[in-house]
């Protein structure tokens, strides 16, 4: 949910507001993968169009997200 965060010390203008997730596989085959916090906990599940190359000994795939209000 786009919004403030209150605990968040720095500020941006809301145009470059980001949040970053961990990435790994769920079901790639499908282009579905598991997006993680920082606790390394499920947050939710994307779908993507490209499969991405993920290597199991190493998690530090990250994924920048971005609202973009629509118009």
């Amino acid at each position: 949910m786009p919004g403030t965060c209150e605990k968040i010390v720095k500020w941006k203008p809301a145009d470059m507001n980001s949040i970053d997730f961990g990435v790994t596989a769920s079901r790639p085959d499908l282009g579905i993968y598991k997006l993680l916090t920082r606790e390394h906990k499920l947050y939710d599940f994307i779908v993507l169009d490209e499969k991405l190359e993920i290597d199991s000994k190493n998690d530090d795939l990250v994924l920048e997200c971005v609202w973009e209000p629509t118009m």
